[in-house]
């Protein structure tokens, strides 16, 4: 056998290694603590976090300083962007009460805009706190 053949065996045998181990790494709790930090930077986040935190209603139920906690990016059903649309379900809690931020964001050009976010509130559970009317 040629070293060529041998070569790209070998190169075939890692580029397969090095696949199983990024599967493996993507599932580890360091991977989804990453992701989260990365998506924490993107505009769209921010800017619907400040609407947030500049709600009179949220800091009247929550109070001040309003905080994001974790989510999980593994649920692509509530919480994924494509480029065009983001949307998210953030879990939120302030020093009065605690609770779940829902926003949805679409990109018009180069400029993400918070198309519609709303606040459900641990204490009151039949509703939900309207932060971002949709147009």
């Amino acid at each position: 056998m040629s070293n060529n053949r041998k070569g790209c065996r070998s190169l075939f045998t890692r580029m397969k290694l090095l696949a199983l181990l990024l599967q493996d790494f993507q599932r580890t709790p360091v991977w989804s603590c990453i992701l989260p930090r990365v998506v924490r930077g993107y505009s769209y986040y921010k800017d619907a976090l400040k609407k947030l935190r500049t709600h009179p209603g949220a800091v009247h139920y929550l109070g001040e300083p309003i905080k994001d906690k974790r989510f999980k990016l593994s649920d692509a059903e509530n919480n994924f962007s494509d480029g065009k649309t983001a949307r998210f379900q953030i879990p939120v809690s302030g020093p009065k009460d605690r609770g779940t931020y829902y926003f949805w964001a679409e990109r018009n050009d180069s400029e993400w805009i918070i198309t519609k976010a709303e606040l459900d509130i641990k204490s009151k559970p039949d509703a939900r706190l309207l932060i971002v009317k949709p147009k």
